[in-house]
C-alpha cells in the first residue's frame, strides 16, 4: 500500500513539474512571438518611410532631368 501511495505521489510530482515546464515554455514562446511581431511592425514602418523617401528622390531626379 505504501508503494502505491509513493508511486502516486511521485507520478503527481512529475506531472506537476512537466506542466510547469510546459507553461514556462509557452510563456517564453508568447514573449518571443510578441517581440517578433513588434520587430515586424517596426520593419514595416521603416519600409514605408523608405518608400516615401524613394518617391521624393525620384521626383527630384525627374525635375533635375527636366531642367537640363
Amino acid at each position: 500500500m505504501k508503494k502505491i501511495v509513493s508511486i502516486s505521489l511521485l507520478t503527481t510530482a512529475l506531472l506537476i513539474a512537466t506542466i510547469g515546464c510546459s507553461n514556462e515554455e509557452e510563456a517564453t514562446n508568447a514573449k518571443e512571438s510578441t517581440e517578433f511581431k513588434k520587430e515586424v511592425q517596426d520593419l514595416k514602418l521603416e519600409n514605408s518611410q523608405l518608400k516615401a523617401e524613394n518617391v521624393k528622390l525620384k521626383k527630384k531626379i525627374e525635375l533635375l532631368q527636366k531642367s537640363k
